[in-house]
């Protein structure tokens, strides 16, 4: 099984592209990703603004998960980045999406999303979203005290 995460920054004058390119695939390579790669989305056609896309594929391994709390932990400090999704490759199950990428992408069936977002989670899935500072929702501090909170 593997872990996707895409992350975006919106292409501004004062944000160098490059600089965050690189950036990105230092971490990434730091926390051994798979793979990686960059794409291009211009969501906003009158002014012609442009979003930089930078997916990154994990695998699903006990060290990999603690990889993967650590590198979406650094790229919390990084300004500018936003952390759109986090899903399972094989299975397509969402665990995290962020406003614009349910807007976006999924604007006719945001209640489904938002249904299947609201489910419970594994362990390792629960570790994984735990790690992304999520300003709606305060996480319990272990994984046991999130089974009381849902049961």
């Amino acid at each position: 099984m593997v872990y996707i995460i895409e992350v975006s920054f919106n292409i501004h004058d004062h944000v160098r592209i490059t600089k965050y390119n690189k950036e990105l695939e230092l971490l990434s390579q730091k926390y051994y990703c798979i793979n990686y790669y960059f794409h291009y989305e211009t969501y906003d056609m009158n002014n012609f603004k442009q979003k930089c896309i930078f997916t990154v594929y994990f695998d699903n391994e006990a060290q990999d998960i603690i990889n993967i709390t650590k590198y979406i932990k650094q790229l919390n400090k990084i300004p500018y980045i936003i952390i759109d999704s986090v899903y399972e490759d094989d299975s397509n199950k969402l665990l995290y999406a962020s406003k614009y990428y349910i807007q976006q992408n999924h604007s006719d069936n945001i209640k489904e999303i938002r249904k299947s977002l609201n489910r419970r989670y594994s362990e390792t899935e629960y570790t994984i979203i735990k790690s992304i500072k999520h300003k709606k929702k305060e996480y319990p501090m272990s994984y046991e005290d999130y089974l009381k909170m849902v049961i």
